[in-house]
């Protein structure tokens, strides 16, 4: 016992010479402290190594942090560094990015990650894209959004934008998040993306579209709201209206009124044309009214009615002529010789009719007595 004691006395007191005082040698203490430092060094490797391997995780952040939950302090000139530099820290796959953009056509992500630095703009995106699906906090979100995420646009990156912010607010139903970024940028959240492939700037607002095909009603009432500060009525229409020209988008060609009928998204369908929208598809509503199953058929017959309110001068559907026994049966006597101008319409048509001119805010709140039902 009192060997090791010594030896352990000399290994704390002779450290830098490695002899005690009177010059006898230490053996035991040194053996345990060179042990000590063996392991030591074997546990920082294998922390270096976890590190590495999470710097080849999908999740890793540009601005140096492990995870987005992580509690690192980012150090976003170095992660800006590294994206410029093309630092290659692994593939990003291509499903990340199939979850990542969604509204994209999936034919065009092949076009995707052609170069590192590319690959780690991706990657944050798909950090920013994890962070909002958690419902993260909306100050965690814009601290992210601002010091960290990078967008890959004109072959070098380039800061998310509150408009690509808000696309991940809608797929993933971020009402805070949605809420904060409309209040602080207004219409400008809903300016179109710039497209990554044809570097075009599609019509009107894709986020229209988006809110419409995952049926985000909360978040649409929001941005058809903001749209009050559009500069002119033109502006207004374009968003309301707009078919996203772009081919690399889904849904491009297709206004939010379209959509809406196409899926049979009757609430989303009222709230866009009383914001103003043109109620301009009445033989895709019929088509879509022949093809429902019983569970839809519900909501198609109400974005027929819908659009029945809103149209000025409702056209006559040469559908109609080919089987008159059948729209008949659908859509009652009255409606249909309405629509093939063989009576006028009916005084409650009519009164709803000039009620959705003048108060079109006020047709959801009548009685379902006095609907239409075609």
């Amino acid at each position: 016992m009192e060997l090791k004691l010594a030896g352990g006395e000399a290994g704390r007191s002779g450290r830098g010479s490695g002899r005690e005082s009177d010059g006898i040698p230490r053996r035991r203490g040194g053996e345990r402290h060179k042990t000590h430092d063996g392991r030591r060094g074997a546990a920082r490797r294998r922390w270096e190594e976890e590190e590495e391997e999470e710097e080849r995780s999908e999740v890793r952040v540009v601005g140096g942090r492990r995870s987005y939950k992580g509690s690192k302090q980012p150090r976003t000139e170095a992660g800006l560094r590294d994206v410029q530099l093309g630092v290659n820290r692994g593939p990003a796959p291509l499903g990340l990015l199939r979850v990542a953009m969604p509204w994209l056509a999936s034919s065009q992500l092949d076009c995707l990650s052609s170069s590192p630095s590319q690959r780690q703009c991706e990657r944050t995106v798909f950090s920013f894209y994890c962070a909002v699906r958690e419902q993260l906090p909306v100050w965690v979100l814009e601290d992210m959004r601002r010091m960290e995420v990078l967008f890959w646009e004109d072959g070098r990156p380039r800061a998310f934008l509150p408009s690509d912010a808000l696309l991940y607010a809608l797929v993933h139903d971020h009402q805070d998040y949605a809420r904060y970024l409309l209040n602080r940028y207004s219409v400008s959240a809903l300016r179109a993306p710039r497209c990554n492939f044809c570097c075009c700037r599609g019509s009107g607002s894709p986020h229209l579209s988006v809110a419409v095909r995952y049926d985000r009603l909360s978040i649409l009432g929001m941005m058809v709201d903001s749209l009050k500060d559009c500069d002119s009525q033109g502006e207004l229409q374009g968003y309301l209206d707009g078919r996203g020209g772009c081919s690399h988008v889904a849904d491009a060609g297709k206004t939010a009124v379209q959509l809406a009928v196409e899926l049979s998204r009757s609430d989303c369908l009222l709230m866009l044309l009383v914001h103003g929208a043109q109620p301009d598809c009445l033989d895709a509503a019929l088509q879509r009214l022949v093809s429902a199953d019983a569970a839809e058929r519900r909501n198609a017959q109400r974005c027929l009615d819908f659009l029945l309110l809103f149209l000025p001068k409702p056209p006559v559907p040469h559908r109609l002529h080919d089987e008159p026994q059948r729209w008949q049966s659908l859509l009652g006597n009255e409606v249909f010789s309405w629509l093939c101008g063989l009576a006028p319409a009916t005084l409650l048509l009519q009164a709803l009719r000039c009620l959705a001119r003048t108060g079109p805010d006020q047709i959801a709140a009548l009685p379902d007595f006095l609907q239409l039902h075609s």
